[in-house]
């Protein structure tokens, strides 16, 4: 198992560590990352409707986007 630490620099890499972070624990059937708001909630549906079964263990996260200063 590799073990070695996912250093996170932008949001590519901040999806290298959650893929990693989903590897060590094990068992995970589907990774996906899901879009904050409205969008988020469409694509949730469409995944437990259409692509995820029953038996699967799921990991999902979105990443907040925030503004870094304010008008």
């Amino acid at each position: 198992m590799n073990t070695e630490m996912v250093v996170i620099k932008d949001l590519i890499t901040l999806e290298e560590f959650f893929k990693h972070a989903s590897q060590t624990l094990g068992g995970i059937d589907v990774f996906q990352h899901i879009s904050v708001g409205p969008d988020g909630l469409q694509e949730m549906g469409h995944l437990f409707e259409k692509t995820i079964r029953p038996d699967q263990l799921v990991c999902t996260f979105q990443v907040a986007e925030t503004p870094l200063y304010d008008n």
